[in-house]
């Protein structure tokens, strides 16, 4: 619809009124349209035909009341806007005014040139074959199809054979009319993004392209730091690298190469992480650096400052950053400091625990000891005087996240050192490897322990025999991963959907531990029974699946009104199978028997920590703990805090 205009003060002594009697309005266009548009001013006549016959628009009789149609009333109302409120017959209109009245012109049936010429207004814009070309080098270019066809221009309407129309396409189309529009690679995205939306629904307009072939993703910076100065005082410059793009942190705006072109695929496109840009330079700003400047360059003052920082963050910049000095400040102020850093000890204390020594010294070989390291934690001193004369710095915060990842691992603490659970194996690696200068001496079989445990490693399925050929892929993947966590003393859910074969990779792995297979024959542990805790209706699907899969495995179903006669069984049986309505009422005969492994199936039944369900499986005595469940998580988090309190007792 066409814009409304502002009333205008009525000054005319035509009267307009709804009940009034009819009138429909004509507009009379130049019959030589063609070269009056050229000379830059158009005259347009109003006519009324009403029941008195046709006349100027004017020229209809004062003192009585008209009814036009709502178009014809918005002509009415845009032409006295121009004419300073006056109805007029005749009005002369510079290019820029008759534009300004064509969208209102839209659809009229009773528009003419001269008195008998045809002209009509449309909405639809002229239809110009455009071609939007991708080319090799990922810039998009834009041109007519053709030579540029002659157009008479009224703004952003074109007079073309009998009918005004828009131009259509707006912007940038007066460049298109004098030759091809080339739109470089930077400038891309934006084009794709506000403006291409517009050419591609103009009639006329083809590509070799879709914006969805395109991709725009975040590029992570690579950092570059280069520091001058020495102990009294740094000079930080800090610069963020997406490939061959180098930008200043402080200098180069954050407008300026936002979009950044793939030199390898012409289609794919990353973008500036300003988060991480602004988190690099805070961490300069947290150490102390003020900055930056014009230039870029941060500055940090005084002696215990800088010691600080290069006690602290400095060596994690080494790490994960570009770091360059100046010659005075490497070849200077830095071999005169000496790092002290933790070495570490790892000896192997059977299978369930092992011993950590812990010993710090500075990379000239003096010692300190454990009193010395913590009076300087205690005083937040980073730095200390050796007896060679030379700065020692210590990364203070480091040595407290050690401390508490010891705390973590609840260690049994004793004159050598720690005692550690060999379940933490994995974590405490994880923690150490994080500090590339930490020296750890530790056995293989530790090393190998702990990867296994990180999940760095490639679980190898133990022999299955004549399961060998029956579990699939993934289910063999699952009973390497139940073995696992039997190694290594952890709980687990195995979570597969209904239909996965959760009862057949238990089972298997049930077998397994029966055998014995893969254990070490100095740590296997004597044998005891399995327990399965399983809803009513599915007791004896286990019998039945344990008798088609794993026959060799002695079950007990303690199902029914004479099951307490059968608790007698349990130590010679291999699996004992139960329901959780039965365990709840059999709790009392429970407590003084110790299973090898306790299962549960569809452990959604003790979602509830506060029913006798959860309260009676989780008082049965078992080295081992596993849960299977296809919807571990239901109504909230509180039924997976029910099933880890199940898997981890205390």
């Amino acid at each position: 619809m066409p814009p409304s205009t502002p009333p205008v003060p009525r000054t005319a002594s035509l009267q307009r009124e709804p009940g009034g009697e009819p009138v429909r309005l004509r507009v009379i266009f130049p019959p030589n349209l063609e070269p009056v548009i050229a000379r830059g001013r158009v005259m347009l006549m109003f006519e009324a035909d009403w029941a008195g016959g046709r006349c100027p628009l004017k020229a209809l009789p004062r003192g009585r009341c008209f009814a036009f149609s709502s178009q014809d009333n918005l002509i009415i109302d845009r032409v006295e806007a121009l004419t300073g409120g006056e109805t007029p017959a005749v009005v002369q209109l510079d290019l820029h005014e008759l534009a300004g009245l064509l969208p209102a012109l839209v659809g009229h049936e009773r528009l003419s040139q001269g008195r008998d010429g045809a002209v009509s207004v449309s909405r639809d814009p002229l239809p110009l074959p455009i071609s939007a070309t991708l080319e090799r080098n990922g810039e998009i270019v834009l041109a007519l199809k053709g030579r540029p066809p002659a157009l008479v221009r009224i703004g952003d309407w074109v007079w073309q054979n009998g009918t005004l129309r828009p131009l259509g396409l707006p912007d940038r189309v007066e460049e298109l009319l004098q030759g091809p529009v080339r739109i470089s690679r930077t400038q891309v995205p934006v084009f794709l993004s506000q403006h291409w939306p517009q050419w591609q629904s103009a009639p006329g307009v083809e590509a070799n392209f879709n914006p969805e072939d395109f991709t725009l993703a975040p590029q992570a910076p690579r950092f570059i730091l280069e520091l001058r100065g020495g102990l009294s005082q740094l000079s930080a410059l800090l610069q963020c690298a997406y490939g061959a793009r180098i930008m200043t942190s402080g200098v180069t705006g954050t407008d300026e190469g936002v979009w950044l072109p793939d030199p390898d695929v012409t289609t794919r496109y990353s973008t500036r992480d300003p988060g991480a840009e602004r988190a690099a330079l805070g961490r300069l700003q947290r150490s102390g650096f003020v900055g930056p400047d014009p230039q870029g360059r941060l500055q940090l003052k005084g002696q215990d400052a800088v010691l600080n920082f290069l006690a602290g963050e400095f060596p994690a910049l080494q790490r994960e950053w570009e770091v360059t000095l100046d010659e005075h400040l490497e070849n200077r102020t830095l071999k005169n400091i000496e790092r002290i850093e933790p070495q570490f000890q790892i000896t192997s204390s059977g299978v369930q625990w092992f011993d950590l020594g812990v010993v710090f010294s500075s990379s000239g070989g003096e010692t300190f000891s454990a009193a010395e390291i913590q009076r300087l934690l205690r005083s937040n001193q980073s730095h200390t005087r050796l007896r060679n004369g030379k700065m020692a710095v210590i990364d203070t915060g480091a040595v407290e996240e050690l401390q508490e990842v010891l705390l973590d691992c609840a260690p049994r603490q004793h004159a050598q050192g720690y005692r550690i659970s060999s379940t933490q194996a994995g974590f405490l690696e994880a923690t150490l490897r994080e500090h590339r200068d930490w020296r750890v001496q530790a056995p293989t079989a530790w090393r190998e322990r702990a990867a296994r445990q990180s999940g760095e490693a490639t679980l190898t399925c133990p022999p299955l025999g004549d399961l060998e050929t029956v579990l699939r892929p993934y289910q063999k993947q699952g009973v390497a991963w139940l073995g696992f966590l039997r190694e290594n003393g952890f709980g687990g859910i195995l979570a597969d959907e209904m239909g996965l074969g959760k009862t057949l990779q238990t089972l298997a792995h049930l077998r397994i531990c029966n055998r014995g297979e893969g254990q070490d024959p100095a740590s296997r542990e004597p044998h005891k029974p399995h327990l399965i805790v399983c809803p009513t209706s599915l007791v004896f699907n286990w019998v039945a699946e344990a008798g088609r899969f794993t026959p060799d495995l002695k079950v007990l179903a303690l199902h029914g009104p004479d099951r307490a006669r059968l608790f007698s069984e349990i130590p010679t049986a291999d699996v004992v199978i139960t329901s959780y309505a039965l365990i709840r009422r059999d709790a009392e005969r429970y407590r003084g028997i110790e299973f090898d492994t306790v299962v549960l199936d569809e452990a959604q039944h003790i979602k509830n920590r506060e029913t006798r369900n959860a309260q009676a499986v989780k008082a049965v005595r078992a080295r081992h703990r596993l849960v299977l469940t296809g919807t571990p998580l239901e109504n909230s988090v509180l039924d997976l805090w029910s099933i880890f309190d199940f898997l981890m007792p205390g």
